[in-house]
Order: structure tokens, then sequence, then C-alpha cells
């Protein structure tokens, strides 16, 4: 979401992922660290470390998520992981907010094992009324990091080709 910033003068990405209040036992690494957890069907946030840092907030303070005023109830922590750089908020709220209800990018399911996880995987793989692609977390984390260095060499690329460029 990019929002204007009163404080800087400028538009800033702010990642907000709509959850359910589960997503703490979910994610076990994620430990609200000051104020208290978001209610179903409110606008409340809960800010990831990072998040609160940058944007000096915290429980009781006010934050705009769209063209509405979300209220911040809590600030988590996560281990140093990307989510200390999200907002999380009520997963039907935000999609409100953005008129995408009935539409999700992600959906995290926790299993006891990994041989329990590869069955669920099995399980939607085989599926023909889902449209989903099923994997693993680890799965899709070595994916993601496979398009991140696929992009590193593809800026480096440019940058030899400006260098190149400018010296002529």
């Amino acid at each position: 979401v990019n929002q204007w910033d009163e404080a800087t003068e400028q538009y800033q990405t702010i990642q907000a992922r709509g959850v359910l209040p589960a997503a703490t036992d979910v994610h076990s690494q994620v430990r609200i660290t000051r104020g208290g957890l978001f209610r179903r069907n409110t606008r409340d946030v809960i800010l990831g470390a990072a998040v609160a840092r940058q944007h000096q907030l915290g429980p009781g303070q006010e934050l705009r998520i769209g063209k509405s005023t979300w209220n911040v109830v809590g600030v988590f922590e996560a281990d140093g992981s990307v989510f200390e750089s999200e907002v999380w908020c009520d997963l039907d709220q935000l999609a409100g907010e953005f008129h995408r209800r009935n539409v999700y990018t992600s959906v995290v399911l926790r299993r006891a094992d990994p041989a329990a996880a590869a069955q669920v995987v099995r399980y939607l793989d085989e599926r023909r009324a889902f449209r989903v692609e099923a994997q693993t977390e680890p799965k899709y984390y070595e994916q993601q990091a496979q398009q991140s260095e696929m992009i590193r060499r593809g800026a480096i690329g440019i940058a030899a080709f400006m260098a190149i460029g400018a010296v002529f």
C-alpha cells in the first residue's frame, strides 16, 4: 500500500497483510511485544517492529491504510524476519477496504510434521476444484530466492551495459 507520510512528505510503501487471529499460531516466531492482537471485524492493526520504528508508531496511535484510519493496537517481533516489515490486520476488513473480497494471494497452513505437510500439498494438487499452487514454506522461500537472484543478475547486466555505454 502506498501511503503519504506527513513527516517525510513522501510516499511510503507499507506492506499490509490481512490475516486471521490464528496467524500468530501458524507463524510461531511472531510474538506481540507491545499492546495486544487486533480484534476480528475491526479496523485494528498490529505493526511489525520495523514498521513501528520507521514510522514511530505504537499502540494507541492511528495509521492510514487506503481511505480509512486504522487503530494501532499492538507491535510484534518475528525473530528479525520479513514479517517485521508488515502491518497485520483483519482479513475481511482489509479485503473490503480494497474491494477484493474472496481473493487470496496466499494461504498458510501449519501441519505437525513435514510428511503431513507433503500430504496436504499432494491433496490440493490432485483436486481440480482448486486453482492453487500448493507448496511447503521452505520450497516457497527457495523459489523466492531463485527469483531474486534472477532479478539481481539482470540488474547487474543492465548496469554493465550502461557503464560500457557511458565510456563511449
